[in-house]
């Protein structure tokens, strides 16, 4: 994508999204390794909270970067070059969210 784009330097959005995502997975496999743990739901339930909170970060990061880059960049091109990569990596946890989102309904439905 770096590439695709030719961005020629991150900016630190483009890094702080991917220390937001790096959690979500680790939270995300904790929560699969739970899925039968029907005696203590608030414990299975944790890394699914824990997963919502990082994705609700990086929708934020996610919106502060584009208004930030849509303030400072004078070229049009400068301003949509990064879009596309933060939109890529936001996207990445939500769809750690929707496994969190999964995983919650069936801890819930089987406790």
């Amino acid at each position: 994508m770096l590439c695709r784009y030719d961005v020629q330097s991150l900016t630190h959005e483009a890094v702080a999204l991917p220390g937001l995502l790096q959690p979500g997975c680790e939270r995300r496999r904790a929560a699969v390794a739970l899925r039968n743990t029907t005696r203590n739901a608030p414990e299975a339930l944790k890394p699914c909270k824990e997963i919502d909170a990082a994705e609700s970060r990086a929708d934020h990061v996610m919106r502060a970067a584009i208004a930030r880059r849509c303030r400072e960049a004078a070229d049009t091109r400068q301003r949509i070059k990064p879009k596309g990569i933060f939109e890529l990596l936001e996207s990445a946890t939500d769809k750690c969210q929707d496994v969190a989102d999964v995983m919650e309904r069936l801890i819930l439905d089987n406790a």
